[in-house]
């Protein structure tokens, strides 16, 4: 699952954190990625990013920066598999 966000969740806060740990126990992966040049909530973001964080947990600023994440992603979920169309680039 990817989260992309550029800050604080904003719709019953209460509850992200112990959503996100439920996906998690339920052998969801989330991978976090903070988009943009100002990050609010990084607390939130490391609690929510599944483990190793460094895996999980992304910033971009641009457009270019978050396809070289998802390309990541996809590389770590299904080597080989799957690829990003070129005109996205």
């Amino acid at each position: 699952m990817f989260l992309v966000t550029d800050g604080h969740s904003n719709v019953q806060e209460d509850q992200t954190v112990p959503q996100a740990d439920a996906l998690k126990k339920s052998g969801v992966k989330i991978y976090v990625v903070a988009a943009g040049g100002r990050i609010d909530g990084l607390d939130e973001m490391v609690r929510i990013a599944t483990d190793p964080k460094e895996k999980f947990l992304y910033r971009v600023e641009s457009f270019s920066g978050f396809l070289r994440i998802v390309e990541l992603a996809l590389e770590q979920v299904a080597p080989g598999k799957y690829a990003l169309k070129s005109d996205f680039q």
